[in-house]
């Protein structure tokens, strides 16, 4: 093998790094490993026995001790670099879970340690920053403009920080000199072992209003008295508003002691925290019209997000589009998708009177994973949600990844399938050679699939980190080498935006599921499709550069009915611009 002797390239190391910590470097890392393993056909890799999914060999045949360090080191800073970014996607996580939780809060809300350095904020807290009267940041530190309020709100974060005080809560008025405008500061403690401070402010400018037909639905308040909680809570004294309102101080006091009876609270700190730290106290800001989140509102129906409890206990998850009483068709997504997979265009099913089944596969989306899966377990899962839906007689559709697992059901199923089409299909893996029109990154892919599943395991954990972070870095990537109809594809919004919809879900409970269905495929599937009697119906395009013509004409002459629609000028993405014909086909093609 074609080693630069014992000691891996310098870049080639900084490369996998790179790839775990920037993960849509992988397709660089892919073509390096290429150059360092040399031709794939002659590669140690033939030496190698199986090698498990955790990394360790569990024999090796004699081959030269360079190209044993060699291979070994790959692993070895493999394993190392995915922990490296297992731990920072942890880290990240925790922070973005944080900040989540901060932008909940509709005012400004700070947290900061003893010594009042700015820990973190939510966006409307760095908004008052740049624009208020009261306070500022200098030197990542949170400052109030009075001195008599910074050491007022110092003393009672020491006070708080040495249990010199048992208040959970503390509230500080600020107001500048000639009280014209004036704001409330909630502190309390984020929790009892921590050293760090949750800082609430509210002002007229900020604060939303109090949600007076919660506050009186949930307390009992009369309108008045909510009137009071709002200027309270944004940070007016009661002297303040007995002048502001003309109203006696001893009325303003008689109020408030109803407020503090009705609301469970003693003080005006507690009143002020029960008011900002609940969303039902407070109005919530209208969404701006024609958000992505708006776009997305298709995507909540109920029916997408449907649960069976198998046999065994398991969950899968399923969801149903087109025509809800039309004709049965369960469509089974590709390896980065899930139930979520539609066409864009879901009136096509419904003037056709199909209703659209996707279901989860084991580890993807909603559907919990099943331990050393073969593709030949899904028939079962989908005879049992064909029986759950009261469905005798179904029919199914593979799209890419999707393609072995109908052809799974065509050779278990076959009394209960009306019809079978394979769109773009991944075909069974033959080590012969069929490899022409791929690029040499998929031929090292497949032989390190097949020789060494253990770094296969590693890189695509690489590569499904960076499709979740950055799909459309991936989709840049892959955006040269595909045909003009793909490309075409690709650069329609609404099928980018399923398309990383489908790609969250199915990344919900981590890589595992993609990688072992990489796995899956380029093993044995423990059933022969010469076996399968039915017919089965082929999609394919000509210039589909992810599964070769060649490998489609191939699975065609074994199938004893197969039939083959290969199409002129179309790629791996065809079933986007020929979903209406492929679906009129597939029902023409049911069992009368």
């Amino acid at each position: 093998m074609d080693f630069k002797g014992s000691v891996m390239d310098d870049n080639l190391v900084g490369l996998i790094y790179d790839a775990a910590l920037e993960p849509t470097k992988w397709p660089e890392l892919l073509s390096s490993l290429v150059n360092e393993l040399g031709d794939v056909e002659k590669s140690v890799l033939h030496s190698f026995s199986r090698v498990n999914q955790s990394g360790s060999v569990t024999q090796l045949k004699s081959f030269d001790e360079s190209d044993k360090n060699s291979l070994f080191s790959i692993l070895s800073h493999l394993d190392r670099a995915i922990q490296i970014a297992d731990s920072v996607d942890a880290t990240t996580q925790q922070k973005m879970t944080h900040q989540a939780l901060l932008e909940r809060f509709f005012v400004p809300t700070f947290i900061v340690d003893a010594n009042l350095r700015l820990v973190d904020s939510n966006t409307s807290g760095a908004s008052l920053l740049l624009k208020s009267s009261h306070l500022y940041s200098a030197e990542d530190e949170l400052r109030l403009k009075s001195f008599k309020a910074q050491r007022e709100l110092q003393n009672a974060i020491n006070d708080m920080s040495s249990g010199q005080t048992r208040c959970s809560a503390m509230s500080i008025r600020i107001a500048d000199e000639h009280g014209a405008s004036s704001m409330s500061v909630l502190l309390s403690r984020e929790h009892e072992a921590s050293n760090r401070f949750l800082l609430m402010v509210a002002c007229a400018d900020t604060l939303p209003k109090v949600d007076a037909e919660n506050m009186r639905a949930i307390f009992g308040l009369t309108s008045a008295e909510v009137k009071l909680v709002n200027e309270i809570v944004s940070g007016a004294s009661l002297g303040d508003i007995s002048k502001t309102r003309h109203v006696s101080l001893n009325t303003l006091r008689t109020q408030l002691k109803s407020i503090f009876s009705k609301t469970a609270t003693s003080r005006q700190a507690d009143l002020v925290r029960l008011v900002l730290t609940s969303p039902l106290m407070l109005e919530t800001p209208k969404q701006a019209s024609g958000s992505t989140a708006g776009n997305l509102d298709e995507y909540k129906r109920s029916e997408l997000h449907q649960r069976l409890v198998l046999f065994d206990g398991r969950q899968l998850g399923y969801a149903e589009f087109g025509d809800l009483k039309g004709v049965p068709v369960f469509v089974f997504h590709p390896s980065t998708g899930s139930r979520l997979q539609s066409h864009p265009n879901n009136s096509i099913a419904k003037d056709l009177g199909v209703r659209v089944i996707v279901a989860d596969r084991p580890g993807f989306g909603l559907s919990d994973p099943l331990p050393a899966r073969k593709i030949l377990d899904w028939p079962a899962d989908i005879e049992q949600l064909a029986d759950h839906l009261g469905l005798d007689m179904f029919s199914v559709i593979g799209f890419c990844g999707g393609g072995p697992y109908a052809l799974a059901c065509a050779h278990e199923l076959s009394e209960k399938l009306s019809a079978v089409t394979c769109v773009s299909g991944v075909t069974p893996f033959d080590n012969i050679n069929l490899m022409y029109g791929v690029s040499p990154a998929n031929k090292l892919f497949v032989k390190l699939a097949t020789q060494l599943p253990s770094a296969v395991f590693k890189l695509t954990t690489l590569m499904a980190k960076g499709l979740v972070k950055k799909p459309e870095q991936y989709l840049d990537h892959i955006h040269a080498k595909l045909c003009k109809t793909d490309q075409q594809a690709l650069c329609e919004p609404e099928l980018l935006d399923n398309f990383q919809l489908a790609l969250s879900q199915a990344f919900k409970q981590g890589p595992k599921a993609f990688t072992e269905e990489q796995l899956l495929f380029s093993e044995s599937w423990h059933f022969s499709v010469s076996n399968i009697s039915m017919p089965v119906n082929l999609w394919h395009g000509e210039e589909d550069c992810h599964v070769n013509i060649e490998l489609a004409r191939k699975l065609a002459a074994t199938l004893p009915n197969g039939k083959l629609e290969a199409t002129k000028d179309y790629g791996h993405f065809l079933i986007y611009h020929r979903w209406r014909d492929i679906l009129s086909h597939h029902l023409n093609s049911m069992k009368k």
